[in-house]
């Protein structure tokens, strides 16, 4: 049985079990001990990072669009070690400038368009420190296969605390044209019953996010090609850029 169409992030535990800790996040948390705090965790979800981050002693700000996500990662912080927000990544003040601006977990796909993704490097440029960083990463396009995008495929296998072994299995529709992929996702229970849900991601190679980003005044002072450091390059599975304000 199916239940209604869900948004991606409406069940903030249901994320947390479905979302480990992950090379990524050691990759965001190493890179936040060399450069130091303020650091400022956009998309931030339900706090798993940040909370890590303000473990080690630095200054966490939190930001993420979605309520529910908020209102579970001040949960899970009882403390308030960080200092949680709901907001859009792309229309944010917080009077305040970060020696790292982080934006992980493939947050930067959700921001569709051009236009989204400059009013994201103008609030990040607006927000640097002198000497800051912003680190982020998005899935490279040139490794994606959309072939058969339509038809359901199993993506993942996990465990939720009060509803045993899920099954999640995804479709694909990708439009060549705006490099804009729309996923429907379905979560498979051991009782019969499923979660659907949908979500938009925008593929940007290099090239284009350099520019954006130089718009902005911004530069891309390292990049990677997955979470273990080797060099970005065209068979490279993500685009992992650390940027600062344009020298």
């Amino acid at each position: 049985m199916s239940d209604a169409l869900h948004g991606e992030y409406d069940d903030a535990a249901l994320y947390d079990a479905e979302n480990d800790w992950g090379p990524d996040d050691d990759f965001y948390r190493a890179l936040a001990l060399r450069t130091g705090g303020p650091v400022l965790d956009l998309a931030c979800g339900t706090g798993r990072l940040a909370r890590a981050m303000a473990a080690d002693g630095l200054g966490v700000v939190g930001v993420d669009l979605a309520d529910t996500m908020v209102a579970r990662a001040r949960l899970l912080d009882p403390h308030g070690s960080v200092a949680w927000h709901v907001g859009d990544a792309a229309r944010f003040d917080l009077g305040q400038r970060f020696r790292l601006i982080m934006m992980t977990a493939h947050a930067f796909q959700h921001l569709i368009g051009a236009a989204a993704q400059a009013a994201l490097f103008d609030c990040v440029a607006r927000h640097l420190a002198p000497d800051g960083r912003f680190a982020f990463e998005t899935r490279n396009p040139g490794r994606q296969d959309y072939s058969d995008g339509a038809a359901f495929k199993f993506w993942r296998r996990f465990t939720a605390p009060l509803r045993g072994p899920v099954e999640v299995w995804a479709a694909s529709a990708f439009d060549g044209a705006s490099q804009v992929d729309r996923v429907t996702l379905v979560r498979r229970f051991a009782d019969g019953t499923e979660r659907w849900s949908t979500a938009q991601l925008q593929f940007t190679d290099a090239t284009t996010l350099d520019a954006r980003m130089a718009a902005a005044g911004l530069e891309c002072e390292r990049r990677y090609g997955d979470f273990g450091g080797e060099a970005f390059g065209p068979d490279s599975p993500e685009i992992v850029t650390v940027a600062r304000l344009a020298q």
